[in-house]
């Protein structure tokens, strides 16, 4: 039961992480930007244009909905695990390769690190769940 209630709450951050994206696309970009620009770091130039927009939304709306999946259908919870994580990995490879090979931008290191941490999380709850 405790294992439902965890994944209905990380279903509820990655709605809200969705929220936020919604209401404000380029307020992860800004904040990044700010502090990024106090220390002299690269940064990212915001877009008008929305085409990743809908990946923006989509991207923490289907993890919403794997968390939430999990929290209902604990028999496959560890299924749901393995593709949050694969997502999570794709996404933490393709930020790392930004920050490498394209620019050296905060707003990339903390978008790999937020990815990264997620990973080894859903590494220790998976081990968890095989134990009980």
């Amino acid at each position: 039961m405790r294992f439902q209630r965890l994944f209905g709450c990380l279903g509820a951050t990655y709605l809200a992480v969705m929220i936020v994206f919604a209401a404000d696309p380029d307020l992860p970009i800004s904040c990044s930007n700010s502090i990024s620009g106090r220390f002299g770091w690269p940064v990212v130039p915001l877009c008008g244009e929305r085409f990743w927009f809908s990946l923006a939304l989509g991207v923490p709306g289907i993890r919403a909905v794997l968390a939430f999946a999990a929290a209902r259908y604990p028999e496959h919870e560890e299924v749901f695990i393995y593709i949050l994580q694969a997502s999570l990995t794709i996404a933490a490879i393709f930020f790392a390769i930004e920050f490498f090979f394209h620019k050296q931008a905060l707003l990339y290191a903390i978008g790999f690190v937020t990815e990264v941490v997620q990973i080894i999380f859903y590494f220790f709850l998976s081990r968890l769940l095989r134990t009980r």
